[in-house]
Parts: structure tokens; C-alpha cells; sequence
């Protein structure tokens, strides 16, 4: 009996020890990666002037434009001795202006999974016979100007409806898709959009696989525009170690609230990582209304330095390295009392489908709320640095879109525009400013606000005006907007996460094994 005893028990304390070392080898561990790395972005200029019903040569010609574009920004990046390049959402096809599901087909390439090949390096492959002349062009540029090269690319992937469910009927998946080549042009990532935004011609991917890689200078993967509105997606991303997020989107600015500059550094600021972004810039053909789109930057949440820029070309920063894990700044919010609303008329003016309820401020201070079907209700404290008149007209508003609660204070005149250019431009200031919200209902706030000149604008730091749920400020610079926006995301908070899990079953694994020595 006392064998059997020691035998069980020696045997429970080998599969702890494995359960042990299991779960050790499951928690992010940060490697020692350099203190900095030098990044570049490109923001190009492009124009919906294309059809997309064209022959497979024809849609490598028209992309052929823009990898030529791509050769001269990656030799010009090496210049200045960055480390890795990304290239926006699209980048290869924005000027198509008609893409049907099958109508895209010809500009789509085969791509495999780095896992399954670890070492395919297409500019080595000259006599092969897969069709894959972008992704060799692509790698090539990597090897030649010796870069980690990001760069989003259509994608295909076969399948047989007969034999898979899930198999659309043509017999083929297709995919967003970001590539990443390393130094030696050899294929390291492949992630696929999970959240596909008005592009009914790719499909959704049935498991997402982040697919992380590491440099020497960090740790690094990839998302796609949409999916960054998303923060189980960074959180997870986090769970894995991962710091440095690179992000090619074609991004839609939609005033006050969804501006590319300001909700990009809130959600680095907010998540506590390094977001480098890479956008672009639609001109639409004439008399064709469309979203202003642009914006892209170097976003450091831990340090709040933000840099960004919305004209065309090449961008370069230094970023500082973040060599530990970091939590994210997300807290619960305390409710708070609104002032009672006055008599003033609620406006409801409707920017990009969004719905907004707005009162002006009419006085040269005050204490005013504006609410959400009486459900949620913003309130704002106020007094301007100089009696205001006709020329400047700033709107407090409140909305709800994309399961999204959302406090706003905005210059009116110019709510759809990036930059005011009102003739008395120095009473768009105030003394003081408190924005706030009734009730956030989960600790997802990301906080935005924009100064300006008549020149251009600046997205403060966070930490220079937020807490806890609400912004305040004194002796502003002209203000374009603030905003508070409180995201629902449906999802585990991001406090229980498959590393939280892992700590505890380590904790209790441990726990044990301590007890059986005793």
C-alpha cells in the first residue's frame, strides 16, 4: 500500500511538473531586443480612375504602377537606414473603382502559410511555375534593399465546394491579406482581415491566425484597418507578447468621432503599445462626394509621443522599444450626475449615417447636458477665454454607432472639415473644459482631443487631460473637438484572458506540487 501511495504520488508530481513547464512555456516572454528600431510608413495619393474586368496581364500591369512606386519608397526607407517598411491597405488596387467578386480574381496570388513553409523566398523561385509575380516582386524588394517589407495584398486560396461546407460555390476563398518579408525576401507572416468593412468580394477567414514574428529589434504582427476597432484583438495580440502592431488601412474619417490621427494614437495610448500606421489618400474623380481618408503616424502609447502626418510620401520615426508587458489603461467609470437639461432645441444633424443629438453653446459659460433617448447623457462644464459671437459656433453632442456611447464637443462650422478657418480664429478657445458621460457602461474609453491652428492640428496626450472617464482642460488652444468614446465589445473582459488563465492554473499547479513536499 505505502508503494502505491509513493508511486501515485510521485507520478501526480511528474505531471504537475510537465502541466508546469507547459504553462511556463505559454506566457509571453519579451526577448532582448534592441532599444529602438527606425520604422517607415507610405502614404500614397491615388484616384478611383480604374476598371477591375481586366485579364490577369492586365491586372499585374496596373499593379506593376504601384510596385515600381513601392521599389523607389523601399530604396529611399534603406537610405534612411530603417528597419522595416509598411505599405498601406490597398495599396496595389485602391484605383480600382468597380471590384466584383470575380472580377478581382485576376489581381489575387496564391500565398502559403509561413508556418507550413518556413523558408519560401519567392525572389529565389525565378523558375517556377506558380503564378506569384507580385509576391516575387515584393520579396525581391525586401532582399535587395535588405528591409522587413509589410505590404497588403489580395489573396486566394482553393477549395472544393462538393467536399467543404464552408467552400463558397466558386471554389475559392479570397482574403485581405498582409505579407511580411524579412531581409532575406523571405516570407515570415500572412495575416488575413477578420473584419471585413464594405468588401463583400473577400471572405471573412474561418481561423484567425495573428501570425507573430520576431526581429531583432521586437516582437511584431500585424492587423488590418477595421480590425483595430477591435480591442480583443490587440489584447490578444498582447497575450502573446506582442508590443509593436503595424497597420496598413485605408482608413474613413468620419468627424468628430472616427478621424484616423486621433482615434489611432487614443487606441495605442489607451492599449499601451507602439501602433505604426500606414494609410493613404483617395482623391475621388470630380463631383463624387466621399469620406476624406489619410492619416498616418507612429503612435507610442507608453510614452504618448504621437507623429503623424497627412500629406503624401514617406514617413520615418524612431521608436522607442517596449521591453516589458504592459497593462492597458482601460477602468471602470464611475457614474456621475449630469446637469439638467435647460430649454435649449436639440438639433440632430446626421454625419456619415451617424445619428446626433447637439444643443450650441450659446453663453460664455455654463454648466449643460445633452442625452441619448434619456438613457445616456453627456454633460459638459464650460466657460470660453473671450466672449464668443456669430463666428465661432461649438456644439455639444452625444451618440451611439458601432456599439459605441460617444461625448463630443465640436466646432460646428466646420464639423465635416479637418482643419477651421473661421475669421475670428482666437475665440475658439476656452478658459476651462470638463466633458463627461452619465453612465459608461464597460471600461473601454478611449479619449480624443484636437487642437489647431489655421495650418494644421494637433492630437494631445491623454495623460495631459484624461481620468477616469472624463477630459478636462484649461486655457486651450483653439479647439476642434474632443470626444469620449465608450466602446461595448460583447466579449470576456480582457482581465480573463487566456494568459490570466494560464497564471492561475500555474499558480494552482505550483500550489500543489509545494503541498506534496511538505
Amino acid at each position: 500500500m505505502a508503494a502505491d501511495n509513493f508511486f501515485n504520488s510521485t507520478r501526480l508530481r511528474i505531471l504537475l511538473s510537465i502541466l508546469v513547464c507547459c504553462l511556463l512555456s505559454s506566457l509571453p516572454v519579451l526577448a532582448a531586443y534592441d532599444d529602438s528600431y527606425t520604422v517607415s510608413v507610405y502614404q500614397p495619393r491615388m484616384t478611383k480612375t480604374e476598371f477591375s474586368n481586366v485579364t490577369r496581364e492586365g491586372a499585374l500591369a496596373l499593379m506593376n504602377r504601384h510596385i515600381l512606386n513601392y521599389e523607389v519608397r523601399a530604396k529611399e526607407a534603406a537610405r534612411r537606414k530603417s528597419q522595416i517598411l509598411v505599405f498601406p491597405e490597398y495599396g496595389l488596387y485602391a484605383d480600382i473603382k468597380d471590384f466584383t467578386r470575380d472580377s478581382i480574381e485576376n489581381f489575387l496570388e496564391i500565398i502559403p502559410d509561413p508556418k507550413v513553409n518556413i523558408t519560401w523566398t519567392p525572389c529565389d523561385l525565378e523558375n517556377t511555375t506558380d503564378d506569384i509575380t507580385i509576391q516575387r516582386k515584393i520579396s525581391c524588394m525586401a532582399k535587395k534593399n535588405k528591409l522587413y517589407i509589410v505590404a497588403n495584398v489580395g489573396e486566394r486560396e482553393p477549395c472544393v465546394f462538393n467536399y467543404n461546407s464552408s467552400c463558397p460555390m466558386d471554389g475559392r476563398y479570397q482574403y485581405n491579406t498582409n505579407v511580411v518579408y524579412d531581409p532575406k525576401g523571405t516570407l515570415v507572416s500572412r495575416y488575413r482581415k477578420k473584419h471585413l468593412f464594405h468588401e463583400p468580394y473577400f471572405n471573412t477567414p474561418r481561423v484567425t491566425d495573428h501570425q507573430v514574428f520576431n526581429t531583432p529589434f521586437g516582437k511584431f504582427a500585424s492587423l488590418i484597418c477595421f480590425d483595430i476597432y477591435f480591442q480583443y484583438e490587440i489584447e490578444e495580440l498582447k497575450d502573446e507578447g506582442v508590443l509593436n502592431i503595424l497597420f496598413p488601412n485605408m482608413w474613413f474619417n468620419i468627424p468628430p468621432l472616427f478621424l484616423s490621427v486621433p482615434l489611432h494614437a487614443s487606441i495605442a495610448w489607451a492599449s499601451n503599445i507602439n501602433l505604426i500606421s500606414a494609410n493613404l489618400i483617395m482623391d475621388e474623380p470630380q463631383g463624387v462626394t466621399a469620406y476624406r481618408t489619410g492619416g498616418s503616424g507612429f503612435y507610442s502609447g507608453m510614452s504618448g509621443e504621437f507623429s503623424y502626418s497627412h500629406v503624401p510620401g514617406l514617413l520615418t520615426a524612431n521608436m522607442t522599444n517596449i521591453k516589458y508587458h504592459t497593462h492597458s489603461r482601460f477602468e471602470k467609470v464611475p457614474k456621475r450626475k449630469t446637469p439638467v437639461r435647460g430649454n435649449q432645441t436639440v438639433h440632430n444633424p446626421i454625419f456619415a449615417d451617424i445619428l446626433f443629438y447637439t444643443i450650441e453653446l450659446t453663453d460664455y459659460s455654463g454648466n449643460v447636458s445633452v442625452c441619448y433617448d434619456s438613457t445616456f447623457c453627456c454633460g459638459l462644464e464650460y466657460e470660453f477665454e473671450l466672449p464668443i459671437n456669430d463666428s465661432v459656433s461649438y456644439w455639444l453632442g452625444v451618440a451611439n454607432t458601432f456599439n459605441i456611447d460617444a461625448c463630443t464637443v465640436f466646432l460646428g462650422n466646420q464639423t465635416l472639415g479637418m482643419i477651421p478657418v473661421d475669421k475670428d480664429f482666437q475665440r475658439a478657445k476656452f478658459k476651462s473644459i470638463r466633458l463627461f458621460a452619465s453612465d459608461f457602461d464597460t471600461p473601454f474609453v478611449f479619449p480624443q482631443v484636437i487642437v489647431t491652428n489655421r495650418e494644421t492640428y494637433e492630437v494631445l496626450d491623454p495623460i495631459s487631460y484624461y481620468k477616469n472617464g472624463e477630459i478636462y482642460l484649461s486655457h486651450t488652444s483653439p479647439l476642434h473637438s474632443m470626444s469620449l468614446l465608450n466602446r461595448d465589445y460583447h466579449r470576456i473582459p480582457v482581465s480573463i484572458s487566456h494568459r490570466t488563465i494560464s497564471s492561475v492554473l500555474l499558480v494552482i499547479a505550483m500550489l500543489v506540487l509545494s503541498l506534496l513536499h511538505i
